[in-house]
């Protein structure tokens, strides 16, 4: 039954005022740690598709054999190509960035969820 529905029959059956249940207030640090956690995923996540979008345009422009500029050997599923030493280096920081990103947001959600008691999705069930 609805909020609206209970008011509604608390106000015909003469109550002078019908009882709405308080919800507890969420306490600042939580909800400040929400924010930065979900900042934080946010990023990870865009990162992550940074990751793979560029890896998938730098690996569509590589040369399939080694050339003056394009020294650096890139593999995708055993195929090689050839890009260019700073698209290689971009990629290798794009990559650490996402294999270090992903684990430690996971861990964070646990230990925010699981110890500190952070609701991390306001309506979790």
């Amino acid at each position: 039954m609805s909020l609206d529905y209970k008011l509604f029959f608390a106000a015909r059956d003469g109550s002078s005022q019908a009882a709405i249940p308080e919800q507890p207030l969420e306490a600042n640090w939580k909800r400040v740690l929400r924010i930065v956690f979900a900042a934080f995923f946010w990023a990870v996540w865009l990162e992550g598709a940074g990751f793979f979008y560029y890896f998938e345009v730098t690996y569509g422009s590589g040369s399939p054999h080694p050339t003056v500029t394009q020294t650096a050997e890139l593999s995708n599923h055993g195929e090689f190509v050839y890009i260019t030493p700073a698209q290689k280096s971009r990629i290798q920081l794009l990559e650490v960035a996402m294999i270090m990103g992903i684990p430690s947001a996971m861990v964070t959600a646990l230990v925010l969820h699981f110890v500190l008691g952070v609701k991390i999705w306001r309506r979790a069930y």
